[in-house]
């Protein structure tokens, strides 16, 4: 329950390692559920409520899908935080990530999210 409490939280460190495992089960979580409702949810809608559409695989369309929800939901819950975290591994504070929203600064966030962060020292092993 902790390591679960973990991923929620915006403070600590997190290791290179874990944050490129973080990416990648959310990306796999996201290609589980755009499959799921592509073949599960879409062609079924009809049988819940008689005015919704029914769409076959492949067809376009109009809307919010199943995979969208669970893509935003790991990115404001799982992969913000978890790149505050490894920003905080670089003695950077978690505002740094707002740079990456004007296109050009992703390139320092890509290298201190790829790089190896900075050694911490405990006070009481010194």
């Amino acid at each position: 329950m902790e390591k679960l409490k973990n991923l929620f939280s915006y403070s600590g460190r997190i290791k290179r390692k874990t944050f490129l495992r973080t990416i990648f089960y959310s990306g796999l979580l996201t290609w589980v559920a755009a499959l799921a409702d592509e073949h599960l949810v879409a062609p079924n809608l009809c049988l819940l409520n008689e005015d919704w559409i029914c769409y076959l695989p492949g067809e376009v369309r109009d809307g919010i899908t199943l995979h969208e929800i669970v893509g935003v939901l790991l990115i404001v819950f799982v992969l913000i935080p978890a790149m505050v975290k490894r920003l905080h591994d670089h003695e950077k504070s978690g505002w740094w990530v707002l740079i990456g929203l004007t296109g050009v600064g992703l390139l320092p966030l890509l290298f201190w999210f790829l790089t190896k962060g900075k050694k911490v020292v405990d006070a009481e092993s010194v």
